[in-house]
């Protein structure tokens, strides 16, 4: 989570907020956008790497696609 908001320039707070509403419950435990997923990392049982699933792979796609039309 540290390296993702360091690398948008965030607090590590604003990031885990953000990271749970684009996954499948917000922080609320409300339904979330299920664009990301979170894995338990097997060699670091702390950590668990952020993944995009399918849905967020096609909004990415999309959104290359329109930022090239650009």
């Amino acid at each position: 989570m540290t390296d993702y908001a360091r690398g948008a320039g965030i607090a590590q707070g604003v990031m885990t907020r953000n990271l749970f509403d684009l996954g499948d419950f917000n922080r609320r435990r409300d339904p979330g956008l299920g664009l990301v997923q979170q894995k338990p990392d097997l060699q670091d049982r702390r950590a668990h790497p952020t993944y995009l699933t399918h849905k967020g792979r096609g909004v990415v796609g999309a959104y290359r696609r329109a930022a090239d039309a650009y």
